[in-house]
């Protein structure tokens, strides 16, 4: 309701009640309260207040005090007096925009009841509900989870494992591996990589590079395989699918459109083949756990923050509430946890498993253990690589090789490199070291292989990066006129590399979109706007019988080089060579730069 107010004085009386101000100490009571508030910024003339206590308060037991001024501070421009058992104060000056009065009553303990432990918790559940709520939210988070891992996520019954010498029938190493973890990863594919070479379906070439040669390359070469080995259809599939634009693949993330398609087709293919026949993820429990978290968790946010006066000064300055992010943050682990406990294999699954487990038992004895195996089968060169795949896809590749030790150092025939492989990492003399090498290394290349890489780009379609010695800059994009240029020519053969081939063309840029370019020699970097697009002519050699794209580019900027102590005027002309990549000269102030640098080349 609006009320229209007459010019003049006028007197407001504001009447409220407020509680939990008095503070109770072991010796005294008290209370102790800002009477106007420094937020105002207009001043006051006058403050008077006063505190009316229990009539069975000793007016001579009460004790005033008193302060006034800004945020802080401690001014003595006060009176206080005890009059008919209140307490009164009041102001001796004016009190400027931004001051207050802070007055202090006390009085002996016994006087006026402290609250009980009801009203405290209260108080208490005033104050941090968020935090109870979110603890709340969390017990009954892992009350559900508890009940739906008790319902549909327990193991069935295995059975004792006993040492099994072959893997279950139908199931690839990639496939036994995908069982037992209930999930597809890297090591999955590096074990059906592996197996289709054993089989003959590929070869693995490595190489190795970097300092003493510690990082290796891989490529795959498509190869057919013997008509007594058959594949897996997951093998198949992942064959296929490396091979579909060629005879030979590098692991390297340039092939990570290709590498990664196989990768995603060949988890479908095992997601498909054993789910759910013998596990299941239980995915719906699961989500619906992850929808009541972040439900409960945003309504609490969003209720504290627009009832309760929550905002981010409690959540992250208060014990409670470091308390309630606490609990969400568990709230989190616990969502990751029992994601993994909901899964659960089948009947058959289990069965499958326990299988699994005793192959993998036959796989992990130790070196000299073997007479230990009843029939075992014995130890040879071919059944080193016949289980190598499934021994790297159940993680048991290094104590699986170290038993063969003694039959690589004693055969002849086995100091030969196998034909699935070729590489400078065999090594019969320590088959431990090349299996845990194979194992290592090869996922990781897949791993990275299967990633996209990051990318950087110029300008207008062309860009350019500083190194070697040397000014690189090379522009792009459209609507630029494209000229020969004697000139740069004539720089570009007179450079001993740029000699013979070198035919250059001068660009004229519009000042529209932007160009960058890099000064590497001194570290010095500057940036320009130019248009960028093509449309002209390519000038082709006059020495060769193919024609080449020559450029060069003339252009001014500002260069911010530290060389020169100061930001000047430059000029850079660029010229690309047939034999020898971009041959650049350019003056930034009275700094002189010159240089050939080698650059990619596309005739």
């Amino acid at each position: 309701m609006e009320v229209e107010v007459e010019p003049g004085e006028h007197t407001y009386t504001l009447s409220y009640a407020s509680d939990r101000q008095l503070g109770y100490f072991e010796d005294h009571d008290e209370l102790y309260w800002n009477v106007t508030g420094n937020g105002w910024i207009f001043p006051i003339d006058e403050v008077g207040a006063a505190v009316t206590l229990p009539a069975a308060v000793p007016a001579e037991s009460i004790q005033v005090e008193a302060y006034t001024g800004p945020q802080g501070a401690k001014g003595r421009e006060w009176t206080a007096g005890i009059d008919a058992g209140a307490a009164t104060y009041r102001t001796t000056r004016g009190l400027g925009p931004g001051e207050g009065l802070t007055i202090v009553a006390s009085w002996p303990k016994g006087h006026v009841t402290p609250p009980g432990t009801a009203r405290r918790a209260v108080y208490v559940l005033r104050d941090a509900w968020p935090a109870l709520f979110a603890v709340g939210g969390l017990v009954m988070l892992v009350l559900y989870y508890w009940g739906v891992w008790r319902a549909v996520g327990r193991d069935p019954a295995g059975r004792i494992v006993v040492p099994h010498y072959e893997p279950p029938k139908g199931q690839s190493p990639a496939s036994m591996r995908y069982l037992v973890r209930m999930s597809y990863d890297d090591r999955c594919f590096a074990a059906a990589v592996l197996s289709l070479a054993i089989k003959g379906a590929l070869r693995i070439e490595q190489r190795s590079k970097g300092l003493f040669g510690r990082k290796s390359e891989y490529t795959l070469h498509r190869t057919e395989p013997k008509a007594a080995e058959a594949l897996s259809e997951d093998e198949w599939t992942l064959r296929e699918k490396l091979f579909a634009a060629g005879t030979s693949i590098e692991l390297d993330d340039k092939n990570h459109t290709v590498i990664g398609g196989a990768r995603r087709s060949h988890a479908a293919f095992l997601r498909k083949r054993l789910m759910p026949s013998f596990f299941r993820i239980n995915g719906g429990w699961h989500g619906l756990g992850i929808v009541l978290s972040i439900l409960f968790g945003a309504g609490i946010v969003l209720l504290g923050a627009t009832v309760g006066g929550f905002g981010p000064e409690w959540w992250f300055l208060t014990p409670t509430g470091w308390i309630a992010i606490g609990a969400a943050l568990v709230a989190l682990l616990a969502n990751g946890v029992f994601g993994r406990l909901l899964r659960a294999p089948t009947v058959a699954g289990r069965a499958l498993m326990d299988h699994i487990a005793g192959f993998r038992l036959f796989l992990d004895v130790a070196e000299g253990d073997e007479l230990k195996l009843v029939d075992a089968p014995p130890l040879t060169p071919q059944l080193y690589e016949k289980n190598l795949p499934a021994a790297l896809a159940l993680g048991v590749e290094q104590r699986w090789a170290e038993r063969f030790a003694t039959v690589f150092a004693t055969q002849a025939a086995a100091t030969q490199s196998p034909s699935w492989y070729s590489g400078d990492n065999w090594n019969t003399r320590d088959i431990g070291r090349f299996t845990s090498s194979l194992g290592s290394s090869f996922s990781t290349a897949i791993s990275s292989a299967a990633t996209p890489p990051g990318s950087s780009s110029g300008s207008g379609g062309g860009g350019s990066s500083g190194g070697g010695g040397g000014v690189v800059a090379a522009a792009g994009g459209s609507d630029s006129t494209t000229l020969p240029t004697p000139g740069c020519a004539k720089m570009c053969r007179s450079r001993p590399p740029c000699r013979r081939n070198a035919t250059c063309l001068l660009r004229s840029h519009p000042s529209t979109s932007p160009f960058r370019f890099t000064i590497s020699p001194r570290r010095a970097r500057s940036t320009a706007s130019s248009s960028a697009a093509r449309r002209g002519a390519a000038a082709t050699s006059g020495l060769t019988s193919t024609s080449s794209v020559i450029s060069s580019s003339r252009i001014s900027t500002r260069a911010h080089a530290r060389t020169c102590g100061r930001p000047t005027r430059s000029t850079v002309t660029t010229c690309l060579c047939p034999t020898s990549g971009w041959c650049s000269r350019g003056t930034t102030g009275t700094h002189s730069l010159r240089g050939c640098a080698r650059a990619g080349m596309r005739s």
